[in-house]
């Protein structure tokens, strides 16, 4: 049996209520070698390369840990973003399955009730959505893929879309105003 990567040798709050526990396995990058890093960045192409002689869809590998995973459904309490990092709480959208097909609709309106949502359950002066990605498991695809431009897949993977530098990029990109305004305030980004 492989070891269980979760640290369960600290108490958490939750663990008065004797919450049930699952283990599963999740996938993680594995770590690399330092002088591939001095050599070739990390890099996942979200393009279908298998038509193309001699490219690689990434050239990362990833491990499958096993995890505690707590059920913490009658708890939501105990969590805060101050405490935990996270919460949880109930997001409701106007919007129907099929208004996510539309840019048009997903900015105008879904941006509004993200922002109200954040601005209310976070406590922040200001919200900005910026980007968005649609994700939607099409069966016709291998299990590795990505998908395709605008028909992204649901990535299977732990990972971190950006850097906090890259975050900064890609605001000054979309909003230049609001990068000027913010480049030296505190942020958050939240997915």
């Amino acid at each position: 049996m492989t070891e269980i990567f979760t640290d369960q040798k600290r108490d958490a709050e939750i663990d008065r209520y004797k919450p049930r526990e699952h283990i599963s396995s999740i996938f993680y990058m594995c770590p690399l070698e330092r002088t591939f890093y001095e050599n070739e960045k990390p890099y996942f192409m979200n393009i279908p390369v298998h038509s193309m002689p001699g490219l690689k869809q990434t050239n990362v590998n990833y491990s499958r840990r096993r995890v505690a995973i707590t059920d913490i459904r009658g708890h939501e309490d105990l969590f805060t973003l101050d405490k935990t990092g996270f919460a949880v709480a109930n997001f409701e959208t106007r919007l129907e399955h099929s208004d996510f097909q539309n840019p048009h609709t997903i900015i105008s309106q879904y941006y509004d009730e993200v922002r109200q949502f954040l601005q209310e359950n976070t406590n922040c002066c200001f919200v900005l959505p910026f980007d968005y990605q649609v994700r939607r498991k099409d069966p016709s695809q291998k299990s590795t893929s990505r998908g395709a431009p605008g028909r992204a897949q649901p990535f299977a993977s732990i990972h971190a879309d950006q850097t906090e530098r890259a975050a900064m990029r890609r605001l000054e990109y979309f909003h230049p105003e609001e990068f000027t305004r913010f480049q030296d305030h505190r942020i958050q980004i939240v997915k």
